[in-house]
């Protein structure tokens, strides 16, 4: 009623109340005159959105219900607004449901995003599921009726059906697993729901003996619960005919927390919050907001959310045996920093399975870990680069802040501006972030830090910045890196000489990409993102594995592949080339065709660090008639692929 109508919420306050005036408040977003562009208001938007949850946890409920009446009326829009309302639902909204618990909504915004985004798929695969509800229901009855015959002879009292995966989970699971409908054999499950939580395991042991039980598909969800509290038994059997079946197995009170999640949940007497074990259970919805309060840039923040909030679980396990709940591919030191922030700072290794480790090495479910601390040991800035959690990433920043980040930051930055002076230079405060970002490092204080510490001499900032003097410069050198290199593209490797190195392209690594490299016998070391899809399984010979930080020249230029969708107008080529000839960006290759009734494309240029690709891709999408462009792989990608992300 605020966005719509002339009401305020001091007008609100005076007639319903304080209460209902804040919550109000959390989910009225901001008008459009107080920012630039719409991204940065959709992003401060959502920023208020969670730090309006700290206050009141129902601002999420009323959001996602408003956010779902938006999706069910989306057709009355024009269609490019409706492809940017169904990427923000899937990527933020539908995530925010997930990670509440709130299944059956999540589900449906899923659905509705998918419609928009890739409707003739959506259309097909309803299709084919609508086409083939009797033989799956014939399905269903094979494999329900012997084991509700079983619970019956026992007297166990349990609900036992059928329930079909949805349009988007199937469709995901095509995708990611490039497989046609038809190859896809577990698009339903059977549900049984009993009375009390020791029955659950009693109807396993049941299944298991009418099924064959496929055993690394079994999953107890009611042991380790995942951190939007969902409790289940699933389990994969292969029925009689040997078609593989999902089965899951939970109390009613389990199902409604599945279905309904904090909903369910959330509890008020007299109008206000009591604390209960719901604070302790969504503890991840704090350290989620609490790390994204600091300042931000919009498309940066959004971002950062979206990996937030896409993030699969893992269980770890102390020596003792303490459950350690983490998200997926986190390392030894976000274990380390969940255990104790002491750990955190003074861990100088890992055990996994009693196997020293890296402190980058990914965890993974049922690990064992252990970590070896040092009273000398300090917190690297190299950990930045790797760990996955908030909390792990606010503890070290917040440590280089209170200790001698600060120290280092400000003898940095006064070395580097002393020297320019010693020796009459301007001081060009553009050439110096060039600089830093040849080095690796995104933000400046980060960089001047480097510099103050000694991890990088104020011999190597002055070669670049005035390449002339680098000889007379050289002595100033106090610290040995060796640097090795392989067409003009340049990092440093700590403790290896004389070493060829080539990045690789299957990620296509810039400055300011956190990188790992890799010891490839007889032909040098491979440098890869450390998000790269090859890593993890490179990572399995812990020897190879070499510590490479970023070491560029200012001139050096890093190829990338930008996927492009857009209206099909008049001159959008042409003005896409127009913003990559102003930033001083060369093409090396580009196409566009039409495809869905839209212009799909994709192009290959030159740039030299990060920033410098997200800057264009920030000019790029402010283009009238650009609907997305978006950082991709070398290999081609369809409109399907573009879209879904």
């Amino acid at each position: 009623v605020v966005e719509d109508s002339s009401v305020t919420l001091v007008e609100l306050e005076e007639k319903f109340g304080r209460e209902v005036s804040q919550l109000v408040s959390g989910v009225t977003k901001f008008s459009d005159e107080r920012f630039p562009n719409y991204q940065e208001r959709y992003a401060e938007t959502i920023r208020k959105m969670l730090l309006s949850m700290m206050g009141d946890l129902r601002v999420i409920l009323i959001t996602l219900a408003d956010r779902l009446h938006n999706m069910r009326t989306i057709d009355a829009l024009q269609k490019k607004s409706q492809e940017r309302i169904a990427l923000e639902t899937r990527d933020v909204y539908a995530a925010l449901a997930h990670r509440f618990g709130i299944a059956r909504l999540a589900r449906e915004l899923d659905d509705l995003a998918l419609r928009v985004l890739d409707r003739g798929a959506f259309d097909e695969i309803a299709s084919k599921m609508a086409g083939s509800v009797e033989s799956r229901q014939a399905i269903i009855d094979e494999v329900a009726t012997p084991i509700e015959g079983e619970l019956n002879r026992i007297g166990l009292q349990a609900s036992v059906k059928g329930r079909v995966k949805s349009i988007s989970s199937v469709y995901n699971k095509i995708k990611r697993q490039n497989k046609k409908f038809d190859e896809i054999f577990d698009l339903l499950a059977i549900r049984i729901i009993v009375q009390q939580k020791s029955e659950c395991y009693r109807v396993l042991g049941i299944v298991h003996d009418f099924f064959t039980p496929v055993i690394e598909h079994f999953t107890d969800y009611i042991a380790l619960p995942k951190s939007n509290l969902y409790q289940s038994l699933h389990t994969k059997v292969r029925d009689r005919k040997n078609r593989l079946i999902e089965i899951q197995i939970r109390t009613e009170e389990m199902h409604n927390m599945a279905e309904n999640g904090i909903s369910a949940h959330y509890r008020y007497k007299e109008g206000h919050h009591q604390p209960d074990e719901l604070d302790e259970q969504f503890q991840w919805i704090r350290v989620l907001m609490e790390s994204h309060r600091e300042e931000m840039e919009s498309g940066e923040f959004l971002e950062s959310l979206k990996v937030d909030l896409f993030q699969d679980e893992i269980f770890v396990f102390t020596p003792m045996g303490k459950l350690i709940q983490l998200p997926l591919d986190a390392t030894p030191i976000d274990f380390a920093f969940a255990i104790h922030s002491d750990i955190g700072f003074k861990a100088i290794g890992a055990k996994v399975g009693g196997r020293i480790v890296p402190l980058s090495n990914r965890l993974e479910s049922g690990d064992q870990v252990e970590i070896l601390t040092s009273p000398n040991q300090k917190p690297s800035a190299e950990w930045l680069k790797f760990v996955k959690t908030s909390r792990a990433r606010n503890l070290i920043r917040r440590w280089f802040r209170d200790t001698r980040w600060d120290h280092s930051r400000a003898l940095g930055e006064e070395m580097v501006i002393s020297e320019l002076k010693r020796l009459k230079l301007n001081l060009n405060w553009e050439e110096i972030k060039e600089v830093s970002l040849s080095f690796g490092y995104v933000e400046l204080p980060d960089f001047f830090a480097e510099v103050g510490s000694g991890t990088i001499t104020l011999g190597q900032v002055m070669k670049k910045l005035v390449p002339l003097l680098a000889p007379d410069k050289e002595t100033l050198i106090g610290r040995i890196v060796q640097k090795v290199s392989k067409g003009g593209q340049k990092v440093r490797i700590s403790g290896f000489d004389n070493l060829v190195i080539s990045i690789d392209d299957c990620c296509n690594p810039l400055p300011g990409d956190p990188i790992i490299g890799f010891q490839n016998p007889g032909k040098g070391v491979n440098i890869h993102r450390t998000d790269c899809s090859h890593v993890s399984k490179l990572l399995e010979d812990e020897q190879k594995v070499v510590s490479v930080t970023w070491d560029v020249e200012r001139e050096d230029r890093f190829k990338v592949n930008i996927n492009l969708v857009g209206d099909d107008r008049p001159n959008l080529l042409y003005n896409i080339t127009e913003v990559v000839a102003t930033l001083k960006i060369n093409i090396q290759y580009i196409e566009m065709h039409m495809q869905d009734n839209l212009a799909v494309g994709r192009m290959k240029v030159e740039v030299r660090n990060l920033p410098h690709l997200t800057k264009l891709i920030n000019r790029i999408n402010r283009i009238r008639g650009v609907i997305k462009a978006e950082r991709s792989e070398p290999k081609p990608e369809t409109l399907k692929g573009i879209l879904a992300g």
